[in-house]
């Protein structure tokens, strides 16, 4: 009986090592994401440090990164985490990250540390930058009015008058004048209209903090209490201390064990303020996500420098053009000479030069604004939260039931779930109240495919002395049921030469849309 017994628990124990390490790797689909609304720096003191509250920071140490450094926790609850900071951190601006390892959730923010000085001058304009792709040709434009003819050269000296030649040859055209510059570009479209929010996820489980013996909790309301995250399983749940009352509280995520304190670093001398480095360049605008609910009113930050100046835009379309000028007065004609006689055709004389660029026309008036652009994707749904929770828990009073019979199970407790998948949990405490022999005690969740889901514990006898003569049995699993089935809690003792006590049963389910093995 013995050999066979060490047999089975050693097999259960294996199935249940495999099963435990696929359900370490779920992220529960309730989790809550950590608010940050405030964080104070404070280099008065060395080594320097930070303050930040704000909730939902979780029960075990949480991560601090700034600017992608990761910061060493010196004290943290729920609310409040203070960090240290590194010994040479300059003031400016920083991204402030703070990660839940309870629910695997992380969030943002913002942060100034130390003094910021005043704006200083405007930097000069940076180079024009590149331009930008041709844009498709536009329609050709209405052909303008002859501008004014310009005014008439000096009159050059009279020459002596040569004898009339024959008429010479037209001369070549004159080269064209250069273009003038590109006017400015116009001002830019109104932005689009937002696309349509998407639809809300389903109501998940409903995190309230910390545990406080004065709050009335309803139906799945999540607290959590010295580390531990609890969920509730009533209505009106009033001043029942939830590791005290496992008939109206269920275990969400207990409390991992602390780990040892680093040793402490030599503080280093504070180094002298570095120059404020280059503003980046600004990164291309998102799309515009859905409107999220109002935060609180943050304090006023300082004014931050002025950044570079910014591309120069694409050129706006052309403007009309401008009215003709008004026409300029005729020079005084000269004198006619008398007629010589017609002398030798001279040769052609070279080409004169260019005319200069006549004066750029007035700006034109602003294009019309560019059609709306189309409408952004619809996001995708969130996940589901908690919808329901089944739970059973016989014998709440504390009636214990009697366990008399050697290396046979007693039904504990049964739970009837619908087709579906779902986390189940169960948990026990047994009691050898007897003072002459030690005994064995072995409870497991059975139904449908659920196997190897049990705990066991040898327990000593009763004899006022320092030793385990009663425990807790925690079981838990998971299963995709394809039709109504039932979860039978069952139990066994041996050599059960006295009564073995079962205290405190109850088995809980909670749905899952979807099973992830890993």
């Amino acid at each position: 009986m013995s050999e066979q017994r060490s047999s089975r628990v050693l097999n259960r124990l294996a199935v249940l090592g495999s099963m435990c390490i696929c359900l370490l790797g779920v992220t529960p689909a309730w989790a809550v994401e950590p608010v940050i609304t405030s964080a104070t720096a404070d280099l008065a003191v060395n080594p320097p440090t930070i303050t930040i509250t704000g909730k939902y920071f979780g029960g075990i140490i949480p991560g601090v990164a700034l600017d992608t450094v990761a910061l060493v926790v010196v004290t943290h609850t729920t609310t409040s985490i203070t960090a240290l900071l590194p010994n040479n951190v300059s003031p400016g601006s920083y991204q402030l990250v703070v990660s839940n390892y309870t629910l695997n959730a992380q969030t943002a923010f913002d942060v100034t540390i130390g003094a910021v000085g005043p704006e200083g001058p405007t930097g000069p304009a940076g180079p024009t930058g590149s331009a930008g792709p041709a844009g498709s040709t536009g329609p050709a434009g209405a052909t303008g009015s002859t501008g004014p003819a310009g005014p008439a050269g000096a009159t050059g000296a009279t020459g002596a008058q040569g004898p009339a030649g024959p008429q010479g040859a037209t001369g070549a055209t004159g080269a064209s004048g250069a273009t003038g510059s590109m006017g400015p570009a116009g001002s830019q479209g109104a932005q689009g209209a937002a696309g349509p929010t998407g639809a809300t996820g389903p109501q998940g489980l409903t995190w309230q903090g910390v545990w406080n013996n004065s709050t009335p909790y309803n139906l799945n309301d999540a607290v959590s209490l010295n580390g531990t995250s609890y969920i509730s399983l009533i209505a009106n749940n009033t001043n029942n201390e939830p590791d005290n009352v496992p008939a109206d509280w269920s275990i969400v995520a207990s409390v991992g064990a602390t780990g040892p304190a680093g040793a402490a670093g030599a503080a280093g001398a504070t180094g002298a303020t570095g120059p404020a480095g280059p503003a980046g360049s600004q990164g291309a605008t998102g799309a515009t996500g859905n409107s999220g609910p109002a935060g609180p009113a943050g304090p006023t930050g300082a004014t931050g420098n002025t950044g570079p100046q910014g591309a120069t835009g694409n050129a706006g379309p052309a403007g009309p053009t401008g009215p003709t000028g008004a026409t300029g007065n005729s020079g005084p004609a000269g004198a006619q000479g008398p007629q010589g006689n017609n002398g030798a055709t001279g040769a052609q004389g070279p080409q004169g030069n260019a005319g200069a660029t006549g004066a750029q026309g007035p700006q034109g008036n602003t294009g019309a604004n560019g059609s709306q652009g189309p409408q952004g994707a619809t996001g995708a749904q969130g996940p589901a939260g908690v919808s329901n929770l089944y739970y059973n828990a016989p014998n709440s009073n504390g009636a214990p039931i009697e366990m008399t019979v050697s290396n046979t199970f007693y039904t504990i407790g049964t739970l009837s779930l619908p087709a579906g998948s779902y986390l189940i949990h169960a948990s026990v405490i047994l009691s050898n109240d007897y003072t002459g022999a030690a005994e064995e005690g072995l409870c497991e969740l059975v139904g449908g495919p659920i196997s190897g889901a049990y705990a066991f514990s040898d327990l000593n006898p009763d004899t006022n002395n320092v030793g385990i003569w009663s425990q807790t049995l925690p079981m838990m699993t998971y299963a995709t049921l394809t039709g109504t089935t039932t979860i039978t809690l069952q139990c066994e003792a041996a050599p059960a030469t006295t009564a073995v006590f079962v205290y405190y049963p109850q088995i809980a389910a909670i749905p899952v849309t979807t099973i992830t093995y890993q």
